[in-house]
């Protein structure tokens, strides 16, 4: 009896693994370097504002998936270093495209500007820095379309 169990297992699970990627139409993921921001000049704490991003959609395959946002504090120094670091809330934003891939998949150029939004309510008071992420460099570093705004709390 132990060897028809197991016998039935072999052939079940043998059975169950299909190696046939013809119907397979998989997708990737993809940054997408940010062309423009806009970032409202005036926010305070706890109010909900609107910030957009454009990118351009390089093919027909490629569909906005979501945004890349990690928040950080850091200690900025002024351009001049003559003042004391500054605590920043720092956000860093990047836009991520699903990209269609697969034999029966016909991709058409079309670098077609698209916009998104995203929702962003401040914490606290102080100086914000929203870095988008625009490609990289020859060295492959990162490079950021950066807006610093300066949050106040509720009048």
């Amino acid at each position: 009896m132990k060897k028809l169990l197991f016998l039935f297992v072999t052939v079940l699970t043998l059975a169950s693994c299909d190696t046939d990627d013809d119907y397979y139409s998989g997708y990737t993921y993809e940054y997408l370097p940010t062309e423009a921001a806009t970032v409202p000049e005036d926010m305070m704490v706890s109010e909900t504002y609107e910030i957009s991003i454009t990118y351009i959609q390089p093919t027909s395959c490629h569909a906005f998936n979501s945004l890349f946002y990690y928040k950080s504090t850091e200690n900025i120094e002024d351009e001049d270093g003559l003042e004391d670091p500054v605590q920043t809330e720092v956000r860093t934003i990047a836009v991520i495209n699903s990209v269609a891939e697969g034999s029966d998949t016909d991709c058409e150029e079309i670098n077609e500007e698209v916009e998104t939004s995203f929702t962003f309510v401040p914490e606290v008071a102080g100086t914000y820095l929203f870095k988008f992420w625009v490609g990289s460099d020859e060295d492959g570093e990162d490079i950021f379309l950066e807006i610093e705004r300066e949050i106040v709390d509720q009048i």
